[in-house]
């Protein structure tokens, strides 16, 4: 993937170089052509042979018209190969292992109390969000946070999600270049506002008689400016004067009310258009599975509102100036004009609008999570089974983690508890992750990191990063008896838990540590729950050997030459070593 990676970068730098010498040479070619329409325009107001003077401006400004247009064609060709460069080079730095500065970390999208948001770093800094996000807009930013952090889908949409992702993974150029349409629009909060003003059906107006007033006094000004084309009448002046005057009164009257209205397409119409061109993208590709051909169904269907959205926005656009605003409004009745459009494609649209943002959200979605196969060296379509207990991992990775530094295990749960023991810095933690945020994904719809995967799709709860909480007088134990209470609580519920504990009560002495974690675990299993518990405290895994449904696994390390090596390498049983007496006389403590 690398290799084709430099291929598009290099490329792109070569195209972008020799389409930048294009536009050099047009811009050249424009400027010549300007000072020769401006001196043959000058010739011909001093000169007798206006034919042929005449034809020769006519000739140069078509001339300058076609370079305008070629140029503008070009600009949006460079524009558009630094965008897949940008992109090439973003790809390249997340398969590197580059990938964790500057990029959006979703931080604001799910608060402390998460279930596992935080614990398995699937928002914040050097998360999962961060590494595999690449949307750029408002829906598609909320989308994939929803994915990650309250997926709700069902075995067939699952399974729907998985070869949408596939078929977008397997055509690199095809989603840089859709990535690319989508870049152009943002992630700002005024489409969201937007969407809730499309949908709002509260009308304009619904006097149907001031709506024929209003058509009635344009066609009005229309002709009476026609009639004095051809009629220069003191009576045509008249009227005209008129009718301009009681337009200007009726275009006061209303302004605040129309402008109220119209307030949020106004704000948004630079970014209607861009939305058109990703609607436009999406019905370009060429799907072959059942998912992609449902969203081009909507896409299809959004098509036609989107192009008549875009022409109410370009229309509202042309009020920006005052000037233009002024003689629109005084000979059109413009404001009103593009209310009325407004109120009339709420009508037709409004119900479907958020379908279609909704769609397009997905869309950036399905892009965001092929990124994974192909930053991943090793990644599978996980089978996620009706059967909520149970968990099944062959070679099973940490998918944040380097392709160099990645160390896969096999691990396979059908139910209980499993508490994994080890010394520090063995792994405990990052395997208990690993487990966590393939499980993640796969309710996701998305591929995991592994040969092969199943499980169910049980709620996942954690309490790992336990803190304390100075403010409110609460110690990091209290802390992690809180977030455990909130575990055994949502397991007597009906919707099944998989939990995830790190260090049990790291937070209090041995005693209470054992007698604490032998509560927990008694409560959980009378409960049915599935789950992984850590401890460092091997009395605690030898107190629970032999107890049915337990299972100890472990992590250890081995010395050779008097140094520590971890092999991060997953084994049945208790742990049989530790390593914290010599990390202190590494440190010089002992």
């Amino acid at each position: 993937m690398e290799q084709r990676l430099n291929e598009i970068i290099r490329d792109s730098e070569n195209e972008i170089e020799t389409t930048n010498r294009k536009s050099n040479m047009l811009g050249i070619i424009k400027l010549v052509l300007f000072a020769a329409l401006v001196f043959t325009g000058v010739k011909l107001c001093f000169t007798s042979n206006y034919l042929g003077w005449g034809i020769g401006a006519a000739a140069q400004l078509v001339l300058f018209v076609f370079a305008l247009i070629w140029h503008s064609q070009v600009l949006d060709r460079i524009q558009q190969m630094k965008g897949i460069y940008s992109i090439a080079l973003r790809d390249r730095k997340r398969l590197r292992g580059e990938w964790q500065e500057g990029e959006d970390d979703g931080e604001d999208l799910a608060g402390e109390e998460h279930p596992y948001a935080q614990d398995l770093d699937i928002i914040g800094k050097r998360s999962l969000f961060q590494y595999i996000n690449c949307t750029h807009t408002f829906h598609g930013r909320r989308k994939l946070a929803e994915d990650l952090l309250s997926p709700e889908y069902s075995i067939e949409e699952i399974e729907k999600r998985q070869q949408m992702i596939y078929e977008i993974g397997e055509d690199y150029e095809g989603a840089a270049h859709m990535e690319y349409v989508f870049s152009q629009i943002d992630t700002g909060e005024e489409t969201a506002e937007l969407l809730e003003q499309l949908k709002d059906q509260n009308p304009f107006s619904g006097n149907r008689c001031f709506s024929v007033l209003l058509k009635v006094m344009r066609g009005l000004t229309i002709v009476a400016c026609g009639y004095l084309v051809c009629f220069r009448t003191n009576a045509g002046f008249v009227l005209l004067g008129t009718l301009l005057f009681i337009q200007f009164c009726l275009w006061r009257l209303g302004e605040y009310k129309t402008r109220h209205y119209l307030e949020q397409l106004r704000r948004a119409s630079r970014k209607v258009m861009p939305y058109n061109l990703a609607v436009r993208e999406v019905l370009s590709r060429k799907f072959t599975v059942v998912r992609g051909k449902e969203l081009q169904e909507i896409m299809a269907e959004a098509q036609k509102g989107m192009d008549e959205l875009a022409h109410i926005s370009r229309n509202v656009g042309w009020s920006y100036n005052l000037l233009s605003d002024l003689l629109l409004n005084i000979t059109f009745l413009w404001s009103y004009k593009n209310a009325f459009d407004l109120q009339n494609w709420k009508k037709v649209y409004g119900e479907k609008v958020e379908d279609w943002f909704g769609a397009l959200g997905e869309m950036e979605c399905y892009l965001s999570f092929a990124n994974l196969l192909r930053s991943c060296d090793q990644m599978c379509a996980p089978e996620v089974t009706e059967e909520n207990k149970g968990f099944c991992g062959v070679n099973l990775g940490h998918p944040l983690l380097a392709n160099k530094d990645r160390v896969c295990n096999d691990f396979e749960m059908e139910d209980g508890i499993v508490i994994l023991s080890g010394s520090n810095m063995s792994g405990k933690s990052t395997f208990m992750r690993t487990v966590g945020i393939n499980m993640v994904l796969a309710r996701a719809g998305s591929y995991v990191c592994a040969e092969a995967m199943s499980c169910g799709r049980p709620r996942i709860m954690t309490s790992m990063r336990i803190v304390d909480r100075t403010t409110e007088g609460i110690s990091t134990f209290y802390s992690e008896l809180l977030r455990i209470r909130q575990i055994i609580d949502a397991a007597g519920e009906a919707e099944p838990v998989y939990f995830l504990i790190d260090e049990i009560f790291r937070g209090t002495n041995s005693v209470d540590r054992r007698k604490g974690a032998e509560g927990v675990i008694q409560k959980l299993c009378q409960q049915g729950c599935c789950g992984i518990i850590t401890t460092h405290d091997l009395e605690i895994c030898e107190q629970q050997k032999g107890t049915e449904g337990i299972k100890n696994y472990s992590f250890c390390e081995e010395y050779r030459d008097g140094d520590m090596y971890f092999t991060y390498t997953l084994q049945e049983g208790v742990a049989k070593t530790t390593n914290g007496e010599f990390l202190l006389k590494k440190v010089g403590i002992l």
